[in-house]
Order: structure tokens, then sequence, then C-alpha cells
């Protein structure tokens, strides 16, 4: 991923989960090898791309962190619980429809752990 904590990471990092990781670890290094050694062979001389794992992440400047307060507030929905099912109100202010705000999202997904 792109995105750590709700921040972009620069375009030479990414994060990805640690479960997800260590079941494709293996084969990944198998194709990084072949993928290094095309590399040399193509630009020459003896450096080529590497991976280095558990370092401290550096985030794009200027990207707004994502903290609790910045948490997008979903409207207030009234629910009644009944055995198994849950029921929402969608009645809202004297028997109105309630009408959701559209978004201004660009459409990128950022997640935030809080």
């Amino acid at each position: 991923y792109g995105v750590m904590d709700g921040r972009k990471l620069v375009p030479y990092q990414c994060v990805v989960v640690r479960s997800e990781w260590d079941q494709s670890r293996a084969s990944f290094y198998e194709a990084f090898k072949v993928q290094k050694a095309a590399y040399r062979r193509a630009y020459g001389g003896p450096k080529s791309p590497n991976l280095i794992e558990d370092v401290a992440p550096h985030f794009l400047p200027g990207v707004p962190q994502c903290d609790s307060d910045s948490q997008i507030s979903a409207p207030k929905l009234h629910t009644t619980v009944r055995k198994t099912f849950v029921e929402l109100d969608e009645e809202h202010d004297m028997g109105k429809p309630m009408q959701l705000k559209r978004s201004i999202s660009t459409g990128e997904v950022m997640t935030c752990f809080v």
C-alpha cells in the first residue's frame, strides 16, 4: 500500500500487512532476484534496486495527517434491535427522509487507524 495511517508514503516506499508479507516473502524474493539481474544487465554496473524491511516510514510533505478530530462523522441514525434484526429509522426531522451530503473525496482510499 502507498498509504500508512492516512498519510501518503514517498514513491520508493510501500507498506504490506505483516501476515501477507510473511506468506509471500519467499516467492517475492525469487522474482526480485531475477529482476535485479536483468536491471544490472540492462544498465550495467554493480548497483541494482534493493529491498530493506522494517524501516521508518517517510511521508510526502504537505499531506495532512489523519487524526481523530478529522474523522468523517456519519449522520446519527435511530436503531431498534429486535431479536436478531436491526431496524434503521430512515426518517429524520419531522418525517422528512434524511439527506446525505455528497463527499468531496478524490476517490483515493485513505485509511486511518485510530
